[in-house]
C-alpha cells in the first residue's frame, strides 16, 4: 500500500475490498443483486447505492465472457435498475456510462490498489449523479456527453 493511499476514506478502502474480493471470486456475490427486490426498498436500507451500482456493473462484465443471453439479460435489467430507476438525477444515462467505463478501469488496475483507491474515488464521486462531476468525469475517461433523452438526432 503506497502513501497516497492514505488519503482515502474508510468507505473508499471498504469499497474496494468488496470489488477485489468479487474479481477474485470471478462471480458476483448474489445476495447484493436480488432481482426480486426493488433497488428502492428494503434492499437500499442494507447495502449502499454505489456498492449496488459497482456489483451490477461487475455482473453485466462477467457475462459478457458467458455465452449466456439471458444471464446477461438479467445482468443487463439489474444495471438498469440500479442506475437508472434509483438515480436521483437527470444525469441519468451519462452517470451510467462512466460508472460503467470507471469499473472497467478497477478491473483492468487490478492488483495496483493506489490506482483502484483513484478509481475508487472517482466511481464513488460519479455515483451521486452530480451533472458537473459526471461532466469532468466524461473528458477524463474520453466520452462524449449524450444527450439525456437519448435521442442521437438532436446530438
Amino acid at each position: 500500500m503506497g502513501i497516497s493511499s492514505f488519503f482515502y476514506d474508510k468507505q473508499d478502502r471498504y469499497f474496494l475490498q468488496r470489488v477485489n474480493k468479487t474479481i477474485e471470486n470471478n462471480k458476483v456475490t448474489e445476495h447484493i443483486s436480488q432481482p426480486l427486490m426493488h433497488p428502492n426498498g428494503i434492499i437500499d436500507l442494507t447495502t449502499p447505492q454505489e456498492l449496488r451500482m459497482a456489483t451490477a456493473v461487475l455482473s453485466l462484465l462477467d457475462t459478457l465472457q458467458t455465452r449466456n443471453a439471458s444471464e446477461r439479460l438479467h445482468a443487463l435489467e439489474n444495471l438498469h435498475n440500479e442506475v437508472l430507476l434509483t438515480a436521483r438525477t437527470k444525469f441519468r444515462r451519462n452517470t451510467a456510462r462512466v460508472l460503467i467505463e470507471v469499473m472497467k478501469e478497477i478491473v483492468r488496475n487490478y492488483g495496483d490498489e493506489d490506482l483502484q483507491l483513484k478509481l475508487v474515488h472517482d466511481f464513488r464521486m460519479a455515483a451521486t449523479g452530480k451533472p458537473t462531476t459526471v461532466r469532468k468525469l466524461l473528458k477524463k475517461y474520453y466520452l462524449l456527453e449524450m444527450p439525456e433523452a437519448w435521442n442521437q438526432l438532436v446530438f
